[in-house]
């Protein structure tokens, strides 16, 4: 088994930020001395499904770009036994489409840490498609 080191993918994934259809997926970020502190790589971007069904409409005038959310796993789900709750403080809005969930939940079932965050809510509350667009981040320790 070969082991690749953070400064390894680090540099790779700076080089993918040269080519415009891929730099959208790396967001490297280096700290004061130019020395890589933190790295986070997107996971996931799109819209929070079932916003009809639960306390989107509810919580909606509150709702920001940049507010934090919080992925819980609901392996007992019925329809999905990958299934990831999203939840804006103590108000659960949806869940993260059934087509993009299996990695992540495999992730934060090995206890990773993920970041989301809203990036666009729908001035319109009545918006329940694509009405919240979030980002799902992790850190790039997990590809060492």
């Amino acid at each position: 088994m070969k082991i690749i080191h953070r400064s390894t993918v680090l540099q790779f994934l700076t080089t993918l930020r040269t080519f415009p259809f891929l730099s959208r997926l790396v967001d490297t970020q280096f700290g004061p001395e130019g020395t890589d502190q933190k790295g986070s790589i997107r996971l996931y971007r799109g819209s929070v499904q079932g916003l009809a069904y639960y306390e989107y409409q509810l919580i909606h005038p509150l709702m920001c770009k940049k507010d934090k959310l919080t992925l819980k796993r609901d392996p007992a789900n019925m329809y999905d036994m990958y299934a990831i709750e999203v939840w804006h403080g103590s108000f659960k809005i949806g869940y993260l489409p059934r087509c993009e969930n299996k990695v992540l939940a495999h992730l934060m079932d090995a206890g990773k840490q993920l970041i989301t965050e809203i990036q666009r809510v729908d001035k319109d509350s009545r918006n329940t498609r694509d009405g919240v667009l979030v980002e799902v981040r992790g850190d790039l320790d997990y590809l060492v």
